[in-house]
């Protein structure tokens, strides 16, 4: 059981357009232009709420757009002002983010795992579940989970980040769904909740997160490296392996493989690949024996 306060960013708006078409079977391009033009008016006239984690099944259940995130002000706030010529309340965006979220949403609209069942493989964990547009289709629907902490994230940690909730918990495939992005709610729908277990441990996630994210960098840098530049990355291992030698525990075996890897792309024979992970399991705060470091890492240089 969990009693921390969630907050939640929310706007009301009229599904009423999409049930209809939905309960008169209309083609799935009609119901995408209408979900657009939910989604084209969902940008000011955000509000801010809070609640323990039980209350945000509201969120589901009701007609409102939605994030886990909390926007700026208008008047702080990026967007296109001549476009919204009377802004007021809270406004999202990419760059109208403010700080973490202790709760994540997950989008699912391809799997084989009924709502039902995965309110049951989940029981173990704190969350909530709703169908989305089609209430008759227990196919498609959104989870929410709580975390056990704020997470603060960059825009390319987000969907890592995400990615590896969605993998671990056994969700599946989900819909990879910018930061700024705001799901929607739909009226009377049931909630299958769970509230009384344990919130996710957001730790390891984003720990892969943060090394995707660290080993992409990595790459993209070495690119438009020369033969000599890349011999002085070499000579110089302590700084350009900074983020393996300066790693936390947890991160270590995910930061020594990006640290293999980028010896490889900068031509590093394998001795040198070797003697480094040595020297950045020496480097470290409680060592792992040798042995362990060959058995753990050898087979990918």
């Amino acid at each position: 059981m969990t009693t921390t306060t969630h907050g939640y960013s929310y706007i009301e708006v009229d599904n009423s357009h999409i049930q209809q078409a939905i309960a008169e079977g209309a083609h799935s391009d009609t119901i995408a232009k209408l979900k657009a033009n939910v989604a084209f008016n969902c940008v000011v006239g955000f509000s801010y709420g809070y609640g323990n984690f039980k209350d945000l099944a509201n969120l589901l259940t009701y007609d409102v757009g939605f994030s886990n995130f909390q926007f700026k002000h208008h008047s702080t706030a990026t967007f296109n002002r001549e476009k919204h010529h009377n802004p007021h309340g809270l406004v999202r965006g990419v760059h109208n983010i403010v700080g973490g979220c202790t709760w994540v949403w997950l989008d699912v609209d391809t799997t084989i795992v009924s709502d039902t069942e995965m309110h049951s493989r989940l029981s173990s964990i704190n969350h909530h579940i709703a169908r989305t547009s089609d209430k008759s289709n227990p196919y498609k629907y959104r989870v929410i989970v709580e975390l056990d902490k704020e997470v603060v994230l960059t825009r390319e940690e987000w969907k890592p980040f995400i990615n590896s909730i969605s993998r671990t918990i056994g969700v599946g495939k989900i819909d990879l769904l910018a930061m700024s992005q705001v799901i929607y709610g739909y009226h009377s729908r049931n909630v299958l909740s769970e509230c009384n277990t344990s919130p996710l441990q957001a730790d390891l996630h984003l720990s892969v997160a943060k090394s995707i994210v660290a080993a992409k960098e990595a790459e993209e840098a070495i690119i438009a490296t020369t033969p000599g530049e890349a011999s002085a990355k070499l000579a110089n291992p302590y700084s350009t392996f900074s983020y393996a030698y300066e790693a936390q525990i947890g991160d270590r075996w995910k930061t020594s493989m990006a640290a293999i890897q980028e010896a490889k792309r900068l031509g590093a024979p394998k001795e040198y690949i070797q003697d480094l992970m040595y020297s950045i399991n020496d480097f470290l705060d409680a060592p792992k024996s040798r042995q362990l470091v060959r058995d753990s890492l050898f087979s990918a240089i």
